[in-house]
């Protein structure tokens, strides 16, 4: 048992599952488990005893499942992930979202200050421009697939998009 200047020992117990864990006043705070070959080998816990972050022998590591927000680059994060800086993803990101909207302000990935890609981008859905009270939307419907080139200038006033009927668009 340690006693900290302000009198609020951390104990350190060895249980019989060949794990540490180290308690407080208010819980325990974090334990550390000998056996690597299942289960919780590492976590670290909030005052309700549930872990803010843990280490799976399996290697998956799990932080916030139960409540709280993680921030990196900022100390008081307002949503479940907020990241402050440059973000890099190598790969794929997969959103799921468990209720549709027609909002820009909620849903499964918000954007604030513009965003580039580097590559193709997928819809699976409609493309919906919004101005903060309403939206244009492009969707495909047909059976086919089928990519459309735009044309590289600008037209002319009274002028307007037509296709030559295998996916180049021009004006006319």
């Amino acid at each position: 048992v340690c006693s900290s200047d302000l009198n609020d020992p951390i104990t350190v117990n060895v249980l019989d599952v060949n794990s540490l864990s180290f308690s407080g006043s208010a819980g325990q705070l974090f334990s550390l488990s000998n056996n690597i070959s299942s289960g919780t080998i590492f976590s670290v816990n909030d005052i309700s005893g549930f872990p803010s972050f843990r280490i799976n022998a399996n290697g998956t590591i799990s932080t916030n499942e139960f409540s709280g927000n993680f921030g990196i680059g900022l100390s008081n994060p307002y949503y479940k992930l907020q990241v402050i800086g440059t973000l890099g993803v190598s790969g794929g990101v997969a959103f799921t979202s468990t209720t549709a909207t027609t909002s820009s302000s909620t849903g499964a990935l918000v954007v604030s200050g513009g965003a580039a890609i580097g590559s193709s981008l997928s819809v699976g859905g409609s493309i919906l421009l919004w101005n903060a009270s309403n939206y244009t939307a492009l969707k495909y419907t047909g059976a086919n697939n089928i990519t459309y080139t735009l044309p590289t200038a600008d037209g002319t006033a009274g002028q307007s998009l037509h296709t030559n009927g295998s996916g180049t668009l021009y004006w006319a």
